[in-house]
């Protein structure tokens, strides 16, 4: 019984429907105290959702641990390898990349070495450290996409294919490969409405937008975001709502339309906390672009600087390249402390490949001229 329901919580994962997925998952929890297969599936499902819906990373935190310590007991390679790849977003989310490769690896490891094979796991550890590859650069990040995109097709498994398909796009719009990113998060896209998913269409679709945006079709950038944020808000999700809002924000005004920019950045309901500090980052950013627009260039300034200062003291090299040469880009090189640090990190933005970098601001700031 208790894995049946724990198996109900699970489906009830993927269509989105937190609430009674959390009631069957604590049912299956009390019913299947004593069963170490039954706790480590039910706690990293909850963990996952008190993760990414409730805004709880520190309960997330002791719910995987505590699914980890019953994989662990369970002594089953399937089990394993699934837990570790749940359970690594929760380091990731503490901006403990080191913590969270070094999970996705082990499930990589766990996965490879199954005498039954265990492909799904496989492509889905390679989707992972695709994901937290990104300050490695985008060619990093692509080779191991192109990877799991091979497993996915060869195991005809859809849902692997457009994870990897998403994760392709983003390497490429990165390395400014517009027309191969449209068509990897277009595919991606596709194949979560496909497959009735909710929570991956709003990530896929944000994605798409930001790929239509950087081709120019503003219009088309703004549909696809604002689906996203719909979908983000009726899921209560708290790790793309900010991005997602930051990035139609964006779009609308290099359309002229600020009042509805503004509203949307400066939502209180944004999760900005000390736990998500990248969010809080891409939020400033938007702001500071209302500002601009706004006339206001010190308060834009302020809150640019306040952006970079974040990425610094989290050790994030690659986006701290990039905001270097986005405000040195907008706001002159002294805002930056000179010419020559932005030429150092163009120089290592150049090295990764990361072609965006110096294309995106200026299209950005010709938009904000063109209206206005």
């Amino acid at each position: 019984e208790s894995r049946i329901l724990a198996g109900m919580g699970e489906s009830r994962y993927w269509l989105g429907e937190y609430d009674p997925a959390e009631e069957s998952l604590r049912r299956a929890l009390e019913v299947g105290r004593d069963d170490p297969g039954t706790r480590a599936m039910a706690q990293r499902f909850l963990a996952d959702i008190l993760l990414n819906i409730r805004g709880e990373p520190e309960q997330a935190g002791s719910l995987f641990d505590k699914a980890l310590e019953a994989a662990r007991e369970l002594g089953d390679q399937w089990t394993m390898a699934r837990t570790l790849l749940m359970a690594g977003w929760a380091p990731y989310w503490r901006d403990d990349i080191e913590g969270a490769r070094a999970a996705f690896e082990e499930a990589l490891r766990i996965a490879r070495d199954n005498p039954h094979g265990d492909r799904w796991a496989e492509a889905r550890a390679l989707v992972a450290l695709a994901s937290i590859s990104g300050r490695e650069g985008p060619a990093a990040a692509l080779k191991l996409a192109d990877e799991a995109l091979a497993l996915g097709r060869e195991m005809k498994d859809a849902f692997t294919v457009a994870t990897a398909q998403e994760r392709r796009g983003s390497a490429l719009r990165a390395m400014w490969r517009l027309e191969e990113a449209f068509a990897a998060v277009d595919e991606a896209v596709r194949t979560y409405r496909d497959l009735g998913a909710r929570w991956e269409p709003a990530s896929a679709l944000g994605d798409r937008g930001a790929t239509h945006r950087l081709s120019g079709r503003l219009a088309e950038a703004e549909q696809d975001l604002r689906e996203a944020l719909r979908l983000c808000r009726q899921l209560g999700d708290r790790t793309l709502v900010a991005y997602t809002a930051s990035e139609l924000a964006t779009i609308l005004l290099m359309r002229g339309n600020l009042s509805e920019a503004r509203e949307l950045v400066e939502d209180p309901s944004l999760p900005l906390g000390p736990d998500a500090p990248h969010d809080r980052t891409v939020v400033l950013w938007a702001r500071a672009m209302v500002s601009l627009a706004q006339g206001d260039q010190d308060a834009a300034l302020n809150m640019a600087v306040e952006a970079l200062e974040i990425e610094k003291s989290y050790g994030d090299t690659l986006s701290t390249d990039v905001l270097t040469w986005w405000m040195g880009t907008f706001f002159g090189p002294d805002a930056v402390g000179g010419q020559r640090f932005m030429e150092e990190a163009r120089g290592r933005l150049e090295q990764l490949e990361y072609k965006r970098a110096f294309v995106e601001p200026d299209q950005v700031r010709s938009a904000l001229v063109a209206v206005g």
